[in-house]
């Protein structure tokens, strides 16, 4: 019987050069693009688009009327960028794009868009879309098409697939999945040398394959931001990543197996061949986001690691403030979607807390070192005879305060359960 090579990680030496680039979000601070050239010799790209657009995101910040995110902008941005040897990567990941790309004005509106983007400078797009894709290409085969983390692409048969496509396909982020399982890692990336192909670091989601990820989570996004005809009535939805805080709520553990990488850790990744690192977030104010790029910049870090993810940071902007929303706060969290749920944030997310170099100095990471987690999690329910890793690291290193933590569950079951009200109300509306 044949055994399974051993993995051969080379981390470099401290002090050693790397070729180690990374890809950072912009979030349309005029402070953040002087950090961007200040560090260039970190970035090898930097992704975003207009927050007006499906994939935009809100601005963390307020904006001068000379810094309002528009074409104008976008073009000052990519020259900035360009003069600096660092690419801009348009992200254009919606998982769907509706019926409107189908008709005349969607392929006509399309087509202006993409001529637009040779002119301003940009030269490569994230798509999570095949049809996209082709579309995009048929219109300028020289733009570069990278597939989004969201197609979750871990398996050599999902690569070469890829590779017969007939677009122009120059690279990839790696599904998070890989991310727990180095050996597996490795040899994805010995199949992807000649791409550019992404590490992403710091995107929390507490299961490594969520399959609601791939499809409820990004299809939510992409219909909530696609135009809508508002004789159809409201849009009834919550987001699923509400059901995920459900979850972390009810198993912390899952704190630790979410597929992030701590800072750390950076090595044994670029002793494995990894070379770009995708950081996020793109809704991040400066001082955060610069705080978060310069811990995987310097792969050293002594603080608390869920100060590095959207998911789990407040932004340090509402400590002590957390408290159960009443019924009309919670009606307002649904109808405002995205900017309302982040302005709620703080009162259901139970703040947690690891030191990440503690964690990293631990034995922590050897079972994905070694390509052992099978991830066969425990749960007393569902799952008995499970594997405790995770759960026993989580007991040792991380701390989550137990009011916090009932009012931030409190807070998310009212949201959920509001919004199946509130689409049963539809359904009866509609039989009426």
């Amino acid at each position: 019987m044949n055994k399974e090579p051993v993995t051969t990680i080379n981390p470099p030496k401290e002090g050693e050069a790397t070729a180690t680039k990374f890809e950072v979000p912009f979030n349309w601070s005029g402070v953040f693009l002087d950090f961007i050239v200040t560090n260039r010799e970190h970035i090898d790209s930097v992704y975003g688009s207009l927050p007006g657009e499906p994939t935009g995101r809100p601005t963390p910040h307020p904006l001068d009327q000379k810094d309002v995110p528009d074409e104008r902008k976008l073009r000052e941005v990519v020259e900035t960028l360009r003069s600096e040897g660092i690419d801009f990567n348009l992200i254009m990941n919606a998982s769907c794009t509706g019926n409107t790309l189908l008709t005349n004005v969607g392929k006509a509106d399309l087509e202006s868009k993409v001529k637009k983007l040779r002119d301003i400078g940009i030269e490569q797009v994230t798509v999570a879309n095949f049809d996209l894709a082709r579309r995009v290409s048929a219109l300028d085969p020289n733009i570069a098409i990278l597939m989004s983390v969201i197609f979750n692409i871990t398996e050599p048969d999902q690569l070469l697939y890829l590779r017969r496509q007939d677009f122009n396909f120059r690279g990839l982020v790696v599904g998070k999945g890989l991310n727990r399982n180095l050996p597996k890692l490795q040899k994805f990336l010995k199949l992807a040398t000649d791409l550019k192909t992404i590490i992403i670091a710091n995107d929390f989601c507490p299961i490594p394959n969520c399959p609601e990820r791939i499809t409820d989570h990004n299809n939510t996004c992409a219909h909530k931001h696609l135009p809508f005809d508002p004789q159809l009535g409201r849009q009834q939805d919550v987001s699923p990543s509400l059901h995920c805080r459900k979850l972390v709520t009810e198993d912390p553990a899952l704190h630790l197996k979410a597929p992030v990488i701590n800072p750390n850790d950076l090595a044994l990744y670029e002793g494995i061949g990894a070379r770009i690192f995708k950081l996020t977030d793109r809704i991040m104010p400066d001082e955060v986001l610069i705080a978060v790029c310069e811990a995987y910049f310097n792969r050293k870090y002594n603080g608390n690691l869920f100060d590095l993810f959207s998911y789990t940071s407040h932004y340090d902007k509402h400590a002590g403030s957390q408290r159960l929303l009443t019924p009309s706060e919670v009606e307002q969290v649904l109808d405002g979607v995205y900017g309302a749920k982040l302005a709620a944030k703080a009162h259901y997310l139970a703040k947690p807390h690891a030191n990440a170099l503690g964690l990293s100095r631990s034995s922590f990471m050897s079972i994905f070192k070694d390509g052992k987690c099978s991830n066969n999690c425990f749960d007393k329910d569902h799952n008995p005879k499970g594997c405790h890793h995770c759960g026993n690291f989580a007991n040792q290193f991380l701390r989550i305060d137990g009011e916090e933590a009932r009012i931030g569950h409190t807070n998310v079951l009212a949201i959920i359960e509001t919004a199946r009200k509130r689409a049963g109300e539809a359904i009866e509306d509609d039989e009426k």
